[in-house]
């Protein structure tokens, strides 16, 4: 069974002093005394004190945190997008949360909630292989919620995207395969719905 987290309080009681003290210590601020310090920080270690991010963000309304939804952890270029995010993510001082929809609608919808329940402050999706309908996607709009696209996007959908040139890629690709000899290039697309394979 799980035990309770450590809290302010409780460290105030153990220690027999006020809890605005237990939080001047811990912020290591100029008005409490060296040994008051010293003692609150070596018994919050002792006991691996963690703050309570919840009420903190629910007291300051912020949670420095960002959700990113991916359609699969198996596709290499979901790694690699991922690593870049939360790299600058947390030189901006955010935290990443990451969901992944293994390609199916209703998981993408369901990564969607959960990210709203924990409060996040924006979403970067890159939708799954069968996402159609965008009404999702439109309640984040709607709640104001800071919205990015990126990869696999909602062709006709107001939002700000991040794509590859892929056109330009593909053209650049027959042109090499033409120009070595090849006569009969064949071309395999994706779902229809994906502005990614659609063109």
């Amino acid at each position: 069974m799980k035990k309770p987290n450590l809290t302010i309080n409780d460290i105030a009681k153990a220690l027999n002093v006020s809890k605005s003290t237990v939080t001047r210590a811990l912020h290591d601020t100029h008005d409490v005394s060296p040994e008051t310090k010293e003692k609150v920080c070596a018994y919050a270690e002792k006991y691996d004190y963690r703050p309570d991010f919840v009420a903190k963000s629910m007291r300051i309304r912020s949670t420095k945190t960002i959700g990113v939804i991916i359609p699969a952890y198996n596709i290499p270029f979901y790694s690699i997008a991922i690593s870049g995010i939360q790299d600058y993510a947390m030189k901006m001082g955010y935290n990443v949360m990451v969901c992944h929809s293994n390609e199916k609608y209703e998981t993408e919808i369901k990564n969607v909630e959960a990210l709203l329940n924990a409060n996040v402050e924006g979403i970067i999706i890159s939708v799954a292989r069968d996402t159609e309908n965008n009404k999702h996607i439109k309640k984040l709009k709607r709640k104001g919620i800071p919205l990015v696209l990126f990869n696999r996007v909602i062709e006709n959908f107001k939002a700000s995207k991040v794509v590859v040139n892929d056109y330009y890629g593909a053209l650049n690709m027959v042109n090499y395969l033409i120009k070595t000899g090849c006569r009969r290039v064949a071309h395999i697309s994706g779902p229809h719905n994906l502005l990614l394979s659609s063109k």
